[in-house]
Order: structure tokens, then C-alpha cells, then sequence
């Protein structure tokens, strides 16, 4: 017992001669190789797993296509067709266009407004109807429904159209159902500004003067604004019968 106590004394004494002290447990700990290893370790992991967390984060939200659900797919089809054409509608309304379905009959170009025609159909096969104007071609059958097919150059007094690959039918409202107007050529939507309908010129041919009151010079091309509600609603169309 005494033997020990001699010998803390003199580590005492040592200790106290060199001037150091006990290390404590923690600076010990801190000191230790292994230990600040380890601490290294996690704290780069941790860093690593935050970052890469925050790179893949933002693409998790958009599913991919083949992983998404249907109602997913059709979602994101809709944000990109609406991104294509954003602003389109309101560009057009904008500019207050006024926009018709151009035609030929004879060397006579004409437009009507698009909201008149419903329909643009090759000639269909036609029933002739006996007794009938010369005008009234027959009556044709449209997806079931019986359509009567006028010849709108004769109707006008230009005579008999002759048929060919460009020849079409308008397909028309009139009062209590269609009516087809048979025309030389179609020749697309056409559009014309407020500008260009406040320059228009009177018609002088008599044949159309009932259904053309104006007409608009684009160009070479004299354009007629055609009415067809005014041609529906005038008393020889509505007459047939020769």
C-alpha cells in the first residue's frame, strides 16, 4: 500500500516537473486519428446525399411518360400544345380579321363568310328531279341526309357548269335543312383586315349585285363578299320548280 502511493506520488512530481497536465477524456477523444476519420466520412456523406437530393428533387416531379399515369400523360400533352400555340387565338382577334371561304365561278372570284359555309365535298352522285330549273342539278344524299345541289353559275345566268377535278360543293344552311351550291373552284380561307374592308368597291355585274355588295381589291384578284344569306333567302332560290 505504501509501495503505491510512493509511486503516484512521484508520477505526481513528474508530471508537475514537465509541466503537463491530465488529458481529459474528451481532448483525448478529439485527438484521436480514427475518430476524426470518421467524422469526415459521415460529414461528406451527408453533403453528398443533400446535393444529390436537391439535383434529382426537381426532375422527380414530372413522371416519365411510360411510369405515368394516364390522366399524367394527357396533362403534360396539354402544357406543351398549349405552349406551342400560346397567343395564337388572341393574335388573330387582335388584328380583327375578318376571315371567309374563297370559290370561283368562271373567271369571277368570290368569298363568303366562313361562318355561311359548313361543308366544302366533291360533287356527289346526284337524283335528277323531274320538272326541276335547270339550276337545280338533283338532289343528292349526304351521309343520309337529302341535299338539293344547285349549279350556282347557272342559277346566276352564266349557263351550265362544266365538271371537272377542281369542281366542288359548298354545303350550305337554308332554311329547313342544306342546300349544295356547286362552284368551278375552291380556293381556301381567305382573310382581310378592318383596314382592307373599309376600301371596298361596289358591284357592277347586275347577275350578282343581289348577293355581292361589295367587293375587295387584294392584289390582282377582285374579291366579292357573297352573301349567303341573301342568296338563301331570295324568292327564285326558294322556287325550284320550272
Amino acid at each position: 500500500m505504501a509501495n503505491r502511493k510512493n509511486r503516484t506520488h512521484r508520477a505526481t512530481q513528474r508530471q508537475a516537473a514537465s509541466g503537463s497536465e491530465p488529458a481529459s477524456p474528451v481532448l483525448a477523444h478529439a485527438a484521436d486519428p480514427a475518430s476524426e476519420t470518421v467524422e469526415t466520412a459521415e460529414t461528406v456523406e451527408t453533403a453528398e446525399t443533400v446535393e444529390t437530393a436537391e439535383k434529382v428533387a426537381p426532375t422527380a416531379r414530372v413522371a416519365p411518360i411510360d411510369t405515368a399515369t394516364p390522366f399524367e400523360v394527357l396533362a403534360e400533352y396539354e402544357r406543351r400544345s398549349l405552349a406551342h400555340a400560346a397567343g395564337v387565338p388572341e393574335q388573330i382577334e387582335a388584328l380583327g380579321l375578318w376571315r371567309g371561304i374563297g370559290f370561283r365561278i368562271d373567271d369571277r372570284y368570290f368569298v363568303s363568310s366562313i361562318a355561311e359555309v359548313n361543308e366544302i365535298l366533291t360533287m356527289p352522285a346526284v337524283t335528277v328531279v323531274p320538272g326541276a330549273r335547270s339550276w337545280l342539278l338533283g338532289i343528292a344524299n349526304v351521309r343520309g341526309n337529302l341535299v338539293p345541289a344547285i349549279d350556282l353559275r347557272d342559277f346566276t345566268g352564266g349557263g351550265r357548269s362544266p365538271t371537272g377535278d377542281t369542281t366542288r360543293l359548298l354545303l350550305i344552311r337554308q332554311h329547313g335543312g342544306s342546300a349544295g351550291l356547286l362552284v368551278d373552284e375552291v380556293l381556301g380561307q381567305r382573310s382581310f383586315s378592318e383596314q382592307q374592308l373599309s376600301t371596298t368597291i361596289g358591284e357592277s355585274d347586275e347577275r350578282y349585285g343581289r348577293f355581292v355588295g361589295e367587293n375587295i381589291q387584294l392584289g390582282d384578284v377582285l374579291w366579292g363578299l357573297f352573301s349567303m344569306a341573301a342568296l338563301t333567302r331570295s324568292a327564285e332560290f326558294q322556287q325550284a320548280a320550272a
